[in-house]
């Protein structure tokens, strides 16, 4: 090639380099000034609700979302956010001592909130943890006092755990933020208590200090047995759940060379040894008889002498009408790899409330290989009456689900007119997306032809429930697939939306239901008047045009709805 010719080539490389970065720098400030233009939108509208809860609720998703491309402007929404939510408390406090029924506030709020925060600044949801803490729960620690697990009433251990779960949590995010700050933190909130991420904590001290983290799992450990020791009655969950925790990670198979935290063998030995000889001592009365078979477990790899003595109290546990779900022999019949003829020899020895299920299961696993007819008839023979027809409905529903994914769409289709009523949208729903999603090219007119069937099928304007549901899943399925459609049915529903969002409302704060106060739905509730809650909806349309969607949840009479979907759109950005 000649220096004119190399030259030529290099320059038109140049050209599509340069015309591929403008094109990339224009759609990331299209893409910047709608991040802008609906957070203004969004933040001016949330302004606006009444319920300080609704506005906390907002200011701190709308401040995660911000936090990479605007910390300072994301850090202020979050110190609002807290504000916010610490006036809800006040207020909802003084409701409380009012007496009035709707002063229990969603107790998700709170921690969601936290947590949400904490995705990018964990420091500061940690001390808004302390902050914010409820005065029940305030009053909760004062009353458990040290031994929190074991003094107290049953409402107050719950209160305390589940504050010291959260704690854990938002430390080691703390922890793995600023690695600068874990040992600190991280000694300090073990101290406190164990937690289900007690042992996750542990792990991310190990990282910076083994010793600190060898010493305090010696006293953790060490606090558990005490605390199983002074049980009287029935072992406490907050209790077993680590312990069980702590051992199954001793005995997590590891390649030597693996220098992550350990539990000490002997320290390990000890709890298992307590925890033996309580439940061997308990023994029927013990509640939360479900332990019994992760016990057995470990036992049979620590302590073989132990396993038929548990076995047998699990077996009378059994017997006594327990689940029969932590029945291993139950396990093993509905494991996908046990042979189906040694399943429809055992099957016989479970009790009787255990059977049906598991010969559903081998009557679906025989329907997906394509032996339907052998799973009818295991149906037939082992079912009666509505119990009967009950079976052969739910595995007509699996054999179709087993035919679309195959891919066998014609056949599909046409079982899914045997279907009872209720399940046959849904399933026709499945079919299109799976038609579309395998080849979103060749298969998307097959896919709509699916959805415009179904479109057919449901009145423009909605008389049921169900009825606006259908059309909620059509509109979700054709945001996927062909986006110009869902935009249609979408505004067409705005107007009876609005009527029924505020019937509903209506309705709601006259039987004193907590999704509504002050006139207001309570948007962490995930309620969203009971008629819109599926962000996903909006989202699949903003993809295709955001002006467009903006422009439709304008249209919406709740300022409440429309800051929830303007909160979809902002995190589908």
């Amino acid at each position: 090639m000649n220096r004119a010719c190399l030259m030529t080539v290099l320059s038109f490389f140049l050209l599509c380099t340069s015309l591929v970065a403008q094109t990339e720098d224009e759609a990331a400030r299209e893409r910047q000034r709608k991040l802008v233009h609906l957070t203004d939108k969004l933040i001016a509208e949330a302004g606006e609700l009444r319920l300080a809860e609704n506005k906390a609720v907002i200011y701190a998703a709308v401040g995660q979302r911000l936090w990479d491309t605007d910390r300072k402007r994301a850090q202020g929404l979050f110190e609002e956010s807290i504000a916010a939510l610490l006036t809800a408390q006040a207020e909802l406090e003084l409701d409380r001592k009012k007496g009035l029924r709707y002063a229990a506030p969603d107790q998700s709020v709170r921690p969601n909130l936290l947590r949400t925060i904490a995705v990018k600044n964990a420091s500061f949801a940690l001390s808004s943890l302390y902050r914010t803490r409820p005065a029940a729960v305030q009053r909760a620690f004062g009353s458990a006092g040290k031994d929190s697990m074991i003094r107290g009433n049953g409402n107050e251990q719950y209160l305390v755990q589940n504050e010291l779960n959260l704690e854990h949590y938002l430390v080691k995010l703390a922890a793995e933020q600023d690695p600068s700050k874990a040992v600190e933190l991280l000694k300090a909130s073990l101290k406190k208590g164990f937690t289900v991420e007690t042992l996750n904590l542990l792990k991310k001290l190990h990282e910076s200090d083994p010793s600190a983290a060898a010493d305090l799992s010696n006293q953790i450990v060490a606090e558990v047995i005490r605390k199983i020791s002074s049980r009287q009655g029935n072992i406490d969950y907050n209790l077993l759940q680590p312990g069980l925790g702590f051992l199954n990670e001793h005995l997590r198979e590891r390649p030597e060379t693996d220098l992550s935290f350990r539990f000490a063998s002997a320290d390990m030995k000890s709890l298992l040894d307590r925890l033996l000889s309580f439940v061997l001592e308990e023994g029927p009365r013990m509640q939360g008889r479900y332990y019994f078979y992760p016990l057995i477990q470990i036992a049979e790899k620590m302590r073989p002498d132990a396993v038929e003595k548990l076995r047998s109290l699990h077996r009378g546990s059994l017997s006594s009408g327990f689940s029969i779900h932590d029945d291993p022999r139950f396990g093993k019949l509905i494991h996908p790899e046990t042979p189906i003829e040694q399943v429809l020899t055992e099957v016989p020895k479970l009790p009787l409330e255990s059977r049906r299920q598991v010969y559903s299961n081998v009557a679906n696993r025989l329907a997906a290989a394509g032996e339907l007819t052998r799973a009818r008839q295991i149906i037939a023979d082992n079912f009666s009456d509505e119990a009967l027809e009950s079976a052969q409905a739910e595995l007509t529903r699996q054999h179709v689900h087993h035919t679309i994914n195959a891919g066998r769409f014609a056949e599909a289709e046409a079982l899914i007119e045997q279907l009872e009523e209720s399940a046959r949208f849904p399933a026709s729903i499945s079919l299109a997306e799976t038609i579309f999603y395998l080849n979103r090219t060749e298969n998307k007119a097959q896919a709509v032809a699916v959805l415009e069937r179904l479109r057919a099928s449901v009145p423009t304007s909605p008389g049921t429930s169900t009825e606006l549901s259908q059309l909620m899943q059509l509109i979700a399925a054709y945001s996927r697939i062909e986006p110009t459609a869902a935009f249609p049915i979408f505004e067409s529903l705005i107007p009876s939306v609005n009527e029924l969002t505020e019937a509903s409302v209506k309705i709601s704060a006259y039987n004193g239901s907590q999704n509504t106060r002050g006139g207001e739905i309570v948007i962490g509730s995930g309620w969203a008047g009971g008629i819109i809650n599926d962000g996903s909806i909006v989202r699949g349309m903003a993809q295709f045009d955001m002006d467009r969607a903006i422009e439709a949840v304008k249209g919406f009479s709740r300022r409440e709805l429309r800051v929830f979907l303007y909160q979809q759109l902002l995190e589908g950005l």
